[in-house]
């Protein structure tokens, strides 16, 4: 059985093209000093997505 891997790009914030929506969040990793980093995964509906790396402080 074969994994299908799907390629995301990479977007910086704040992102001035166009309006972004969210649809996954994935915690990616947490950190020794209490930091969790975030995969957020945006989609368009027209089939493209963008991968956002983010930091959450609390």
């Amino acid at each position: 059985m074969a994994l299908s891997l799907k390629k995301y790009s990479v977007a910086t914030i704040p992102n001035t093209d166009a309006p972004l929506k969210v649809e996954s969040v994935t915690v990616a990793e947490k950190t020794t000093d209490g930091k969790i980093k975030l995969a957020l995964v945006t989609d368009d509906d027209k089939g493209n997505s963008l991968r956002l790396n983010c930091l959450l402080k609390l």
